[in-house]
């Protein structure tokens, strides 16, 4: 669970959970999304109304707020009820940016997740999965916590032919290759098209436009329309994608697990 384990959740006292909201929740930390049938002006309005006596507190870049776990040397192994076949997890962290990040970051780290995720060459699906059968099944995406904290999250299920630790020998190699070779520029372009025309056709729908608000809110400072991550995709380079990846696969900080099921 994100939130730990029950003997965890039982250390924590009630002065320190009380320390702990007064320092982090707070209306400058905060996001207000609305949406309705409402003037963008007649909001202003309310906005400054109901929330001028509170302090302003300029946006500004900051660290991951959490101690990072030292670099592995070896796969954490653990027991579960709940896996017929052992499931290896890999999980990378890149450091935040030095700078605020931009659109550009968060439509490169789209097309990223969407790159290695395809069955395209410069993917994890093609070497993986359809060409050498090393997994039954695998999960791949990224995620960015706030000021662009990279995350790469691999889940896979090996083959019954192949051992769990020599997955993870082979991931590190294909990872490490795509990386030093480069996302070929046909992969780029077939992806980042199929990208556009998706989001595209989903411009209208209500809740993207709020869940993209809402993520450019926590990334950037303010929220973008859902339109702007169109042109935003259209702007990423090759370069950026392959820079982005390579941030990742560099990070000293890596976690692999393999997950077996109790006797």
């Amino acid at each position: 669970a994100t939130i730990g384990s029950r003997q965890r959740i039982r250390q924590i006292s009630i002065d320190a959970a009380i320390s702990f909201h007064q320092q982090n929740y707070s209306a400058a930390r905060a996001t207000l999304l609305i949406s309705g049938n409402l003037q963008a002006e007649d909001v202003d309005a309310l906005l400054k109304q109901k929330f001028s006596e509170l302090p302003i507190v300029p946006y500004d870049s900051r660290a991951f707020s959490l101690p990072l776990p030292p670099p592995q040397q070896d796969p954490v192994e653990i027991s579960t009820s709940a896996t017929t076949t052992p499931v290896v997890i890999s999980v990378r962290y890149a450091e935040p940016l030095d700078r605020a990040p931009t659109g550009i970051d968060l439509a490169t780290y789209d097309i990223l997740d969407a790159i290695l995720a395809s069955s395209r060459e410069g993917g994890l699906n093609k070497p993986l999965y359809y060409v050498e059968f090393w997994v039954e099944d695998i999960g791949i995406w990224t995620d960015l916590l706030p000021q662009l904290h990279p995350e790469l999250f691999i889940q896979m299920v090996p083959d019954p032919d192949i051992n769990a630790p020599e997955l993870i020998t082979k991931l590190e190699a294909t990872l490490l290759g795509i990386a030093q070779t480069g996302i070929p520029p046909d992969t780029f372009e077939a992806v980042r098209a199929d990208l556009v025309q998706t989001r595209s056709r989903l411009m209208k729908e209500t809740d993207l436009q709020r869940r993209y608000a809402h993520l450019t809110a926590r990334h950037l400072g303010a929220p973008l329309a859902y339109e702007d991550s169109i042109a935003l995709l259209e702007s990423v380079t090759l370069e950026q994608v392959d820079a982005a990846l390579l941030r990742l696969v560099n990070s000293a900080q890596r976690i692999s697990g393999i997950a077996y099921p109790k006797e």
